[in-house]
């Protein structure tokens, strides 16, 4: 029996350029994370998913200034969680 696919978010960052007509258009750069839309209002799996967002947004070549305009972004569709694991908090 094949189970029904979750409905999920996913988390990619695109930059604006210009293609070859000179059209303004959205190229992916990168995937930073996903979780399950039912699974949104789990502290747990809200910091899986802000810690896996985190590391691959530090690989990418992100000005510093622009990772906060993008958490906030994030924060908007996925909650941001109270605490990380560890006890400290996240901003």
């Amino acid at each position: 029996m094949r189970k029904e696919p979750r409905c999920g978010h996913h988390a990619t960052l695109a930059r604006r350029v210009i293609d070859a007509d000179g059209k303004p258009t959205l190229k992916e750069v990168g995937y930073l994370a996903q979780i399950n839309e039912d699974r949104l209002n789990d502290p747990k799996v809200q910091r899986e998913f802000w810690g896996r967002a985190r590391v691959n947004l530090g690989r990418l070549r992100v000005q510093p200034n622009e990772i906060a305009l993008i958490e906030a972004d994030l924060a908007e569709r996925v909650p941001m969680p109270q605490q990380q694991p560890n006890g400290s908090t996240w901003r």
